[in-house]
């Protein structure tokens, strides 16, 4: 027989300093070590990127049980056994960015765009959220780069 826990990442991480108590190298790092919210996304965001990006991410929790989101400095990540989509709030609109090549997904409409990243330097797959009507169309990209995860 053979029993298999997954470990999930945590949502809450333990403060280093509490890990390392009395040591001043410990405390340097953990005042420079910033852990991002998605209320620290939403904060610098009007209402309609707010209202898009609840709908989208309601929708990508639905696609499975087994997706973890995870805040970083620049956007969003929504996570399976790897990243497969990421979220920045561009103006009014979401850029959405798929982990999936544009050869390997199937876009009828062709609004998936291949941009180079400055921050990663590599080419990525993205779509732009306007309305909130344009999200089942999204929602069928998104969910190929999620099985492909």
């Amino acid at each position: 027989m053979l029993v298999f826990n997954e470990v999930k990442y945590p949502s809450t991480k333990e403060p280093i300093a509490t890990i390392a108590k009395n040591n001043a190298v410990a405390k340097k790092v953990s005042e420079e070590i910033k852990v991002y919210t998605e209320g620290d996304h939403l904060k610098s965001v009007g209402n309609k990127p707010k209202g898009l990006y609840s709908e989208l991410k309601s929708a990508i929790l639905n696609l499975g049980k087994d997706i973890e989101v995870r805040p970083k400095k620049y956007y969003i990540v929504f996570r399976r056994k790897q990243n497969f989509v990421a979220v920045d709030f561009i103006r009014s609109n979401l850029k959405v960015w798929l982990n999936i090549g544009i050869k390997q997904i199937t876009d009828p409409l062709k609004i998936a765009k291949i941009v180079n990243d400055p921050r990663s330097g590599g080419k990525h797959t993205i779509i732009t959220v306007q309305d909130i009507g344009e999200i089942p169309y999204a929602m069928s990209l998104i969910k190929q780069a999620y099985e492909k995860s």
